[in-house]
């Protein structure tokens, strides 16, 4: 779990930050209480990742003393996620103390009206129960159902709202090999300054990338290292990914994935598309899938009622680049059936042209492909404009 995943609840609103937000990218890996531990202490009782928490009611009665300092810089040694303060009364942290902890890339936050156990239980929880993943995943299936920009962008904020102006969009799957995937992903975007999200279904894993417009080329080089990790299916969207646009991104993403799959090459990067990109605007649309349908329906009709299986002829006959031999040979044929079959299909399609035969034809097998594809999909892909 991220840190500024976290701070992106709303429990954390009235969060301020007393220095520079280097180590939004901490793992959080638990929370602990800090009570004027000396050094022994919290090098014994302290860990890596956790979220810490204090008042730092000691100040009010001893100013700053080496010891009081010592055991502040003994926290921050340890690494943890975030120092978080419950402001209680006045106070102002040493200038070299405040450097230090951004030194070690570890964020110091002032808050006054929340409760310390609330924060500690929401915490806690997100460990325990996945609930913020669950969350996040919530969050991306209500921006797809949404048409208004700004309502939209407002979700996007609320799965991180310390994404920066432009984004990358990567979906990938979930195998045997994930958990170790996972580690070496976050290892990967750790190294960076990049503002990022990484949210796990059921079945498909979605990796969201941030960067100021300035730091293209860091991002751009965070997912080719990403790729030689991932290995497999996997689809990207445009580096030209602006947040305003997050739905877009999902849809270039998903749309290279379920290219990915189809033609066996990983991964795949949506501005890398040619030809396939033609096909993008129709599969995500309401006339897609009515086309899909009204083709899907005259099928149905004619195979029912004689007894035969045209779509099967005609993906066939698609995926054998319209080789008539070859499609025969793959289901068993003769090629004059093959023939009669696509001259029987045509004329139900009611067209005579060849080219235009051949180009309805396509259209309808590549968005049978990709439908059934969505019907499997983690995320409920809108289909309209």
């Amino acid at each position: 779990m991220i840190l500024s995943e976290i701070l992106s609840l709303h429990v954390f609103n009235n969060f301020k930050s007393l220095n520079s937000l280097k180590g939004l990218s901490n793992q959080v890996t638990g929370t602990a209480i800090f009570d004027w531990e000396n050094r022994e202490d919290v090098e014994r009782t302290f860990n890596e990742g956790e979220f810490v928490l204090t008042t730092l009611t000691r100040l009010k009665d001893d100013n700053y003393s080496d010891s009081v300092l010592d055991s502040l810089y003994s926290v921050f040694d340890q690494k943890v996620s975030a120092f978080a303060i419950k402001k209680t009364f006045e106070f102002n942290l040493p200038e070299e103390l405040i450097d230090y902890a951004t030194k070690k890339n570890i964020p110091i936050f002032v808050f006054e009206t929340t409760y310390i156990d609330d924060i500690i239980y929401v915490i806690k929880n997100a460990l325990i129960t996945d609930s913020l993943n669950n969350i996040q995943l919530q969050k991306l299936n209500e921006i797809l159902e949404k048409d208004d920009e700004a309502e939209a962008k407002d979700l996007v904020y609320g799965i991180n709202k310390y994404f920066s102006e432009n984004l990358i969009f990567i979906s990938t799957d979930i195998d045997k090999d994930f958990e170790t995937v996972k580690g070496k992903i976050i290892l990967i975007l750790k190294n960076t300054d990049l503002i990022y999200t990484l949210i796990t279904g059921l079945k498909n894993f979605f990796i969201i990338i941030t960067y100021p417009k300035n730091h293209m080329n860091k991002a751009v080089t965070a997912v080719n290292e990403l790729y030689s990790v991932i290995g497999k299916s996997a689809g990207c969207s445009s580096y030209k990914g602006n947040i305003n646009n997050f739905k877009t991104a999902i849809w270039e993403s998903v749309y290279s994935q379920m290219i990915s799959r189809y033609t066996y090459k990983n991964p795949i990067r949506y501005d890398d598309l040619s030809g396939e990109k033609l096909l993008f605007p129709i599969v995500f649309s309401k006339y897609g899938l009515e086309y899909h349908k009204y083709v899907e329906d005259i099928f149905k009709s004619h195979d029912e009622e004689y007894s035969s299986d045209f779509k099967k002829t005609l993906i066939a006959y698609i995926n054998n680049n319209g080789n008539i031999n070859e499609t025969a040979n793959q289901l068993y044929q003769h090629s004059n059936t093959i023939r009669y079959r696509i001259k029987k299909i045509q004329s139900l399609l009611n067209i005579n042209d060849s080219y235009e035969a051949h180009y309805m034809m396509y259209t309808y097998s590549k968005l049978d492909y990709f439908y059934d594809e969505l019907s499997d999909y983690e995320l409920n892909i809108t289909l309209k404009n």
